[in-house]
């Protein structure tokens, strides 16, 4: 099979070939069995302590193309210590520029996976590369627990400078720039060769997930600015996105100050003593209104449902001067940017003819 891979800027463009060698070099009674239909390498492990390991050459016809190794494995690493039996095992992932005489590890795995993982790495080549999957066991000969790794769909890709992820951010629909709630965020990337990781930040915090999706909560009240990239199995590196998520979760606050209990004649305070309002003639409608987050966007006073007046603005004062005869309810409206609302009542014997 024959792989062209285009070099990176700064060298004259041309193909570089790749050619892969299918017949893994065998190392004498490795312990792995290849599977025809499936087309894997697998290992069942421990039967006794071990080192076995099986090598895919690549032959690479020139060395200033850089490189990525990619593969998928399911696993399955004992680590046992009972009190009586120890036995620990590990996988590791190598490679060799110098047919095998030399070999640098590129990652090593222990304990379990339940799913289909992809990794990649990326190296400088020589005239050569030789991949090698290695099994080693320690301890005692006896163990209850059945190890396994399968290999497969081992292949290079090149040029580690090419074109990076392209990744989007999926947040739900709301009626203003405001949320009412706290907010999931999907970030999505996509790419070519396969993407390794999505970095974000929130609350300048940055967390790093592998794979191609993750979802996460934007939970705090407030203006939350979230930034956004992906990087590919060969390192091309996305150059950040950045949003910002607005979520009010509280009302604003609503309190009549006045009129207070007593006696109020034409907007003069009679100095008697009441648990009560009584109120003859115009009057003045004075609350206090505020909202941390979002904002105050409208306020309302109302007597007896009827509104008497609207402003958006402090001081939240207005003149009523309705006619009305009895008991009335005064109530002050407030609605702030997030569309949350508030209100306050005041019941009040009101008599202006």
């Amino acid at each position: 099979m024959v792989i062209s891979i285009v070099v990176s800027p700064g060298f004259t463009a041309y193909l570089v070939e790749v050619e892969t060698f299918e017949t893994p070099v065998q190392i004498p009674d490795d312990g792995w069995v290849y599977d025809e239909e499936t087309r894997r390498w697998c290992i069942e492990f421990p039967a006794e302590p071990l080192k076995e390991s099986f090598v895919k050459k690549y032959g690479i016809l020139n060395r200033r193309a850089e490189v990525g190794v990619i593969f998928s494995h399911e696993y399955l690493f004992p680590q046992v210590d009972d009190g009586e039996y120890v036995f620990e095992s590990k996988g590791y992932v190598e490679t060799s520029y110098d047919r095998g005489k030399t070999w640098w590890v590129l990652d090593e795995y222990d304990d379990t996976t339940l799913d289909s993982v992809r990794d990649a790495y990326t190296t400088l080549t020589s005239c050569s590369i030789w991949i090698r999957f290695t099994v080693e066991g320690t301890g005692d000969t006896v163990s209850t627990v059945q190890g396994y790794w399968c290999v497969w769909d081992i292949d290079i890709i090149g040029d580690t400078r090419g074109k990076p992820p392209q990744s989007i951010a999926e947040i739900p629909a709301a009626s203003t720039h405001w949320y009412r709630n706290r907010v999931t965020v999907t970030i999505r990337a996509s790419d070519k060769v396969g993407v390794r990781e999505i970095h974000y930040l929130l609350t300048r915090h940055e967390t790093v997930v592998p794979g191609n999706h993750e979802t996460f909560l934007v939970s705090e009240s407030g203006v939350n600015k979230i930034g956004y990239w992906a990087i590919d199995t060969l390192g091309n590196e996305e150059v950040p996105y950045f949003f910002s998520i607005a979520i009010d979760l509280e009302p604003p606050i609503v309190q009549i100050n006045k009129p207070e209990p007593g006696l109020l004649l034409f907007g003069n305070k009679v100095p008697l003593s009441l648990n009560h309002t009584i109120i003859i003639g115009d009057f003045i409608i004075e609350a206090t209104i505020f909202d941390n987050v979002s904002g105050i966007h409208d306020v309302g006073f109302y007597l007896d449902g009827k509104s008497i007046d609207k402003t958006c603005g402090e001081p939240y004062t207005i003149y009523c001067d309705i006619r009305h005869s009895g008991n009335a309810t005064v109530k002050a409206i407030a609605e702030d940017v997030a569309h949350w609302k508030s209100i306050d009542s005041l019941e009040i014997l009101y008599y202006n003819f």
